[in-house]
């Protein structure tokens, strides 16, 4: 019997099944961030988003930012690789959540979208007149008392492997590559 052989042979079937398991993944992560069944938008997200209240959604840079990266043949990582720059942050801060100090900055921001939206004479330039763009009018300025923005966790990586027909389905794909090998080895070839 040709151990290396099929040792050999195992270790390239468990690839392929890795990368199987890669795409299913990628899928299943994808479906999560679609369904949107997570905790609404705030009303501020929303208006700096120029979006409806799904949560996760803002173009598709963290829809079309997973992927899978077969590492060896029995580990796919499946998710956001570091090297995807801000969409790991931005699905890092969406996974774990995140409090954002109100900077003065930020407070000025939101008091000229006010003034705007008021109809005073205003020249919004930059970020601010994209987000008047977006959402012209309705804007208000941060009250006093407000000195972080909560953006609530939504784990999304969690939430597209809960279905246990995902990790059903990876098992399944490990085993039959196994048995591939194995029904080939007792035939002689």
């Amino acid at each position: 019997m040709d151990v290396t052989g099929m040792t050999k042979e195992m270790r390239a079937q468990l690839r392929r099944a890795s990368k199987i398991n890669g795409l299913l993944g990628v899928r299943a992560l994808r479906t999560a961030v679609k369904s949107g069944a997570f905790l609404d938008n705030a009303p501020l997200t929303t208006a700096i988003k120029g979006s409806g209240k799904k949560p996760l959604v803002d173009g598709a840079t963290l829809f079309q930012s997973i992927t899978y990266d077969v590492l060896d043949e029995f580990t796919v990582f499946v998710g956001i690789l570091r090297t995807a720059g801000d969409a790991f942050n931005v699905a890092l801060t969406l996974a774990n959540g995140a409090e954002v100090k109100v900077t003065p900055a930020m407070r000025g921001l939101f008091r000229a979208l006010w003034l705007a939206s008021i109809g005073a004479p205003v020249e919004l330039t930059g970020r601010a007149a994209e987000l008047f763009e977006r959402k012209p009018g309705g804007w208000y300025p941060l009250s006093d008392g407000k000195d972080t923005i909560v953006i609530p966790a939504r784990d999304w990586v969690a939430a597209g492997f809960r279905d246990p027909k995902v990790s059903r389905l990876a098992k399944q794909n490990w085993s039959r590559a196994l048995k591939k090998v194995m029904k080939k080895r007792a035939k002689g070839r």
